[in-house]
Parts: structure tokens; sequence; C-alpha cells
């Protein structure tokens, strides 16, 4: 993961991202990445079925 912090307080799952980073070009080079989960992420260990995949950008 990269610039993405998680939490899970009871049911509810908490993402946190810092939107004044870039991380570098989407693949393409159209979007400007900000933040990516490098696919499916398990929630916590108590619940590795349960999985989340984020991924933030913008228009260059």
């Amino acid at each position: 993961m990269q610039n993405i912090r998680h939490d899970v307080k009871g049911n509810i799952l908490h993402i946190e991202v810092d939107l004044s980073k870039e991380i570098g070009l989407s693949q393409s080079g159209k979007s400007m990445l900000i933040a990516t989960s490098g696919g499916g992420v398990a929630v916590s260990s108590e619940k590795p079925d349960t999985r989340f995949n984020v991924s933030v950008y913008k228009k260059r």
C-alpha cells in the first residue's frame, strides 16, 4: 500500500489518504496517482476473507 492507512473499529473500516501527496503517474500517463492499495488488502487479521481495493488519482 502506498499513502493509505486503514483501521477497523467495531464493524467500521476507516481509510485515510493524504490528498496532498503524489506517488507517481498511472501506467497510461494520463493520471497522477495519490494513493493505491496495490490490489485486494485484508481488512484485518480477524477478518482475512474481507478485503478492500483503493485507488485515488487525479487528472494531470
